[in-house]
C-alpha cells in the first residue's frame, strides 16, 4: 500500500485540513531499533497529545514513546500498554462521572480495552499517514461532521455496512483505535475530554478511525462516489425543488404504494 496516495486521497475528497494519522503498536522495543526518522517522546505524555504533534506536523517526521510514559491509564489500558487495572474493569474509575456502581459498570462495557488479558505491547508510534515508516495498524482521521458523511458514505460503497458510532464520551481516540483493531472494521467516535484538555480538539471536529486493511477499499468508495456526494457540499436553495437524479425523486409510483 502506498500510504501518501491513501493520505493524499483522503485529504483530497474532504478537503482535510490536517494529517492522517498512521498509528502503529509494537511488542518489542527492538522493534523500532532499524526505523530511521522517529523522534522519541521522552516526558510523561498522552496519546490524545501525541496525535496533533503529527496531526499538524508539517515535516515527516514520525514521533514514538514507551508505555511507562503514557500518563493517562484509559489510553494505556485501551491500547494494551497495560494489563487492564481493576478499577478499571470493575468500572469504580468513572463514578466520577456516573450516578452509581451499576452505572459505572455499563460504561465500562462500552469503552474497548486491548488489555483485558495482559499487557500487549511495549511501544505506540503515531506519524503522519503519508510518511508512515511502516505498514500502520489503524488510521485516526479528525473530521468535521460533513467531513465524516464524505467517508462513511466513501466506507459504504462496497458492501453497504453502516459505520459504527457508538459512545460515552469516554478515551475516545484510544478506544476507537483498539475498536478499529478488534473489528477490523471503520468507526465513528465524539472526541473526549482528554482529547479537548490535551489533544488541541476543537469543537466541530469528530474521529473517524479505520484498520489499514480497510484503506484501500475506502480510497476506492471515494472515487465511486465523488460525483454523487462531492464534498463541499452546496446549498440548493430553489423554490421548486428537482433532485440530481431521477431516482432519488418520489414518483407517482411510489405515492401510490
Amino acid at each position: 500500500m502506498k500510504w501518501e496516495e491513501v493520505s493524499d486521497s483522503i485529504r483530497k475528497y474532504t478537503c482535510l485540513s490536517t494529517n492522517p494519522v498512521a498509528i502503529t503498536l509494537f511488542k518489542g522495543r527492538e522493534d523500532i531499533r532499524n526505523l530511521a526518522t522517529l523522534k522519541y517522546v521522552g516526558r510523561r505524555t498522552n496519546i490524545c497529545q501525541m496525535i496533533p504533534i503529527v496531526r499538524y506536523s508539517k515535516d515527516a517526521n514520525a514521533i514514538y514513546t514507551f508505555r511507562e510514559n503514557i500518563a493517562c491509564v484509559w489510553g494505556a489500558a485501551c491500547l494494551g500498554l497495560i494489563r487492564t487495572p481493576e478499577r478499571f474493569l470493575d468500572g469504580s474509575i468513572y463514578l466520577d462521572f456516573v450516578k452509581d456502581k451499576e452505572a459505572a459498570l455499563k460504561l465500562q462495557q462500552s469503552v474497548v480495552t486491548l488489555g483485558k488479558e495482559g499487557k500487549k505491547y511495549e511501544v505506540i508510534m503515531c506519524a503522519p499517514l503519508k510518511a508512515t515508516p511502516v505498514e500502520p495498524q489503524v488510521i485516526v482521521v479528525y473530521v468535521s461532521p460533513a467531513q465524516a458523511l464524505r467517508l462513511i458514505i466513501a466506507s459504504a460503497y462496497h458492501t453497504g455496512e453502516s459505520v459504527e458510532a457508538s459512545t460515552v464520551g469516554q478515551a475516545s481516540v484510544c478506544s476507537s483505535i483498539a475498536k478499529a483493531i478488534l473489528t477490523n472494521k471503520p468507526n465513528l467516535e465524539i472526541p473526549c475530554t482528554g482529547d479537548r484538555v490535551f489533544g488541541y480538539v476543537q469543537e466541530n471536529e469528530m474521529i473517524f478511525s479505520f484498520p489499514a486493511e480497510f484503506a484501500e477499499q475506502l480510497v476506492e468508495g471515494l472515487k465511486a462516489t465523488e460525483h454523487s456526494a462531492h464534498y463541499p457540499y452546496h446549498p440548493y436553495l430553489e423554490k421548486f425543488i428537482v433532485m440530481p437524479n431521477i431516482r432519488w425523486e418520489t414518483s407517482q409510483e411510489d405515492l401510490n404504494l
